[in-house]
């Protein structure tokens, strides 16, 4: 025991999936039904609406996927939903840091340009091609796209492919899972070693960051940015309180993820981001390679324990087995 905390167990330790533990998601599961192309308003639908893709039922909506032609396309929480206040607007209270926009995927260094950071006249854009493939059903909501990162004239250095999944489970514990592939399809690609970077990255709120009362955790049981940062952890959670609730969102790495499990660059003013090109060096991609990242994020009700992160992190990597029921 160190500073009054338990040991914390191997994270991948794998536990026998009991009714405790993934009963949830059993009943989530045990009927998937068919996914419906249409708008729906069901349970979990995704539909388009102001120039933006929802994702919800549209009495509660609980996600917004925002694209900005300005520079790239960020997930927000709805504005309206209390228990989704520990992830920050779209338009920040903040001077410090303006581009960290609630969560988001970029790299501050691609072939020399810059997606993380915007800067003025000179910032890299992901610009989605196509439509956004919505399908929605009981259980989750999809978003596919396809989005070109271009120069800020508009040359294109790359192609990613992004899916992401939105669960129907409820308000006190709500997850999006997101796959995405960076190909190198329009020749060499570098991504430098920055620490502005994820590619996955998270500004939690203001009410709930270090610096105004938060903590952050990782699944060894490390707490703070000090014992956090730069360290290699399957999670991080990172939790506050607001208008009287204990609030978080925990990040997950899939084992199947290169240089897994990942760096974290975490900071006491609410960011929270998966970061393996600072901290391994960057990566160098032939033309025709790619490179593909899954990571679930968990937005939760109470602390680390009462959340239970470390048992919904092995729900993610060891998900049951289901059947599909054709109705």
């Amino acid at each position: 025991m160190r500073d009054g905390r338990r040991p914390a167990r191997n994270p991948l330790d794998r536990k026998p999936l009991t009714r405790r533990g993934n009963g949830g998601i059993r009943r989530l599961c045990g009927r998937v039904g068919k996914l419906s192309r249409s708008t729906g308003s069901g349970a979990d639908s995704a539909y388009r609406e102001g120039g933006s893709d929802r994702c919800g039922d549209r009495r509660q909506l609980f996600y917004l996927l925002r694209i900005r032609p300005r520079a790239r396309q960020a997930i927000h929480r709805s504005r309206d939903r209390p228990l989704w206040s520990q992830l920050h607007p779209p338009r920040l209270d903040t001077k410090e840091h303006p581009h960290h926009r609630s969560l988001w995927v970029a790299i501050g260094d691609v072939n020399g340009i810059d997606f993380w950071n915007e800067p003025s006249g000179r910032y890299g854009k992901q610009q989605v091609t196509g439509h956004v493939e919505k399908a929605a059903g009981p259980v989750f909501a999809r978003l596919a796209s396809t989005q070109s990162w271009c120069t800020h004239g508009g040359k294109a250095q790359l192609t990613e492919k992004r899916t992401a999944i939105f669960y129907n489970t409820p308000a006190d514990g709500r997850f999006i899972d997101l796959d995405f592939e960076l190909f190198a399809d329009k020749g060499r690609l570098e991504l430098g070693a920055t620490k502005e970077a994820g590619p996955l990255g998270i500004r939690v709120a203001e009410s709930i960051k270090a610096d105004n009362g938060g903590t952050i955790a990782n699944a060894f049981g490390s707490i703070g940015e000090k014992e956090c940062w730069g360290q290699r952890a399957p999670w991080c959670d990172y939790y506050g309180d607001t208008d009287g609730h204990t609030l978080g969102i925990a990040a997950f790495d899939h084992p199947d993820n290169d240089d897994f499990p990942t760096y974290w660059h975490v900071r006491d003013y609410g960011l929270l981001a998966a970061n393996n090109l600072y901290f391994a060096g960057g990566k160098l991609l032939k033309k025709g390679q790619s490179i593909r990242y899954r990571h679930r994020i968990y937005f939760h009700e109470g602390d680390t324990a009462a959340a239970r992160v470390a048992d919904k992190y092995q729900d993610y990597i060891h998900p049951p087995e289901i059947g599909v029921v054709q109705e």
